[in-house]
Order: C-alpha cells, then structure tokens, then sequence
C-alpha cells in the first residue's frame, strides 16, 4: 500500500499495488520482478488546468465528472466562455440553492456533494 499525497504533503488516499486508484488524479501501479520496499516514492506530474470551469457531470470524461466548485450566479457560456464568480474552497453554502444538471439522480448529487466536502465547500440543509 502507498499513501497518496497532494503537492501540500497532505495524505489524500491510499493506493493499493494492483489496483486502480481514482481520486484528485487516476492511476495504477503494477506489481513488478522486485518487490516494493518501505520508503518507495513515485512522483506523478500533473500538467496544469486551464482555469475553466464546466458544469458537473458525473457521466462526463474530462474533468467536469468531479464537483470543485460552486457557481455563484447562472452564466450561460453554452455558446462561448465568460467570465463569472464561483466558490473554489472553504466555504458553507445553502444546499436547497444548488441547481444540478439536467436529469441528475440522487446519487449523483450525494456524490457530488461529498466532491465539494472534500474542497472544503460545505453544503448545509436549508433551516
């Protein structure tokens, strides 16, 4: 087992040998003719983001399967980007408010709220 850490040094998950890891980025580490050895380090660079933000879909393949960050108004960038505000990290927000997309089943929005739990962006139930 090895212990999954952001760029902050902070543990994140733990990645088992043979077994796929999903989380703040996907990967797996194959078993090979040595043994692993205590104190074994892989190093797994991330290429930047663009700074862009899309709606929320867990169906979705690019990046926007993983719930990061609240709108805090409706834009409508269908047609084109613009710019707009949002909440990337530590804040409380009213659950009740959240517009999910279309068609979005329970689950998924458990899922992504747990998603959100984990930037620090806590949804609390309407009073």
């Amino acid at each position: 087992m090895f212990l999954v850490e952001n760029p902050d040094g902070v543990t994140i998950g733990k990645a088992v040998v043979g077994t796929a890891y999903a989380g703040a980025v996907n990967f797996a580490i194959a078993a090979g003719a040595t043994d692993f050895a205590a104190g074994d380090r892989f190093t797994v660079t991330v290429a930047p983001g663009s700074g862009k933000y899309k709606e929320y879909n867990p169906t979705n393949t690019d990046g926007s399967e993983v719930a990061v960050a609240i709108l805090i108004e409706n834009t409508d960038a269908t047609l084109a980007d613009k710019p707009a505000v949002a909440i990337t990290r530590q804040a409380e927000i009213n659950a009740a408010e959240i517009v999910w997309f279309m068609g979005a089943t329970s689950d998924q929005k458990t899922a992504g709220l747990a998603q959100l739990q984990a930037k620090n962006i806590i949804a609390r139930p309407a009073n």
